[in-house]
């Protein structure tokens, strides 16, 4: 007996972190790792909105993402450098992917990216570093990455 699925969903969502194994990646390595996770969502039949979640530090590219200093509930981000390129380099190598799937991609959602640049009402957190290491692309080089894919699509 084959098992049918009911089609319940329009739309898929997809959180994209620690997209590669591989130590300081390059952008090839960031679009592989992309395009494998979109070959294995190809065959849905629907279309996907991506979460992009990568931190600014180093090793955001192959660390599960959630290292929002600014959260009391998260201070491993204090284990962490802030590396603003390893995470440019995530969004350059998501973005080159998603330019040559053949997968519906709907939307991108980049996370992070709501918060305000004043974090006052989360002191005590060291401020210093909660912008700085968070995924929030603003003001970052990231930011001119997907500005660049959005403004040429």
């Amino acid at each position: 007996m084959k098992l049918r699925l009911k089609p319940l969903f329009d739309v898929f969502g997809i959180v994209v972190s620690n997209v590669t194994s591989k130590v300081n990646p390059t952008i090839t390595d960031v679009k592989a790792g992309m395009t494998t996770l979109l070959n294995k969502y190809s065959s849905f039949g629907k279309p996907i909105i991506v979460w992009l979640w990568g931190s600014s530090v180093d090793g955001a590219a192959n660390t599960y993402g959630h290292l929002e200093p600014v959260l009391d509930v998260n201070r491993s981000a204090d284990n962490f450098s802030v590396d603003f390129y390893e995470q440019a380099d995530i969004y350059e190598g998501v973005f080159q992917a998603l330019n040559e799937t053949s997968v519906d991609i709907r939307g991108v959602i980049s996370h992070g990216y709501m918060y305000l640049d004043k974090f006052s009402e989360y002191e005590p957190r060291n401020m210093e570093t909660a912008f700085d290491k968070g995924a929030s692309i603003r003001n970052k080089p990231a930011e001119g990455i997907v500005e660049y894919w959005f403004e040429n699509w």
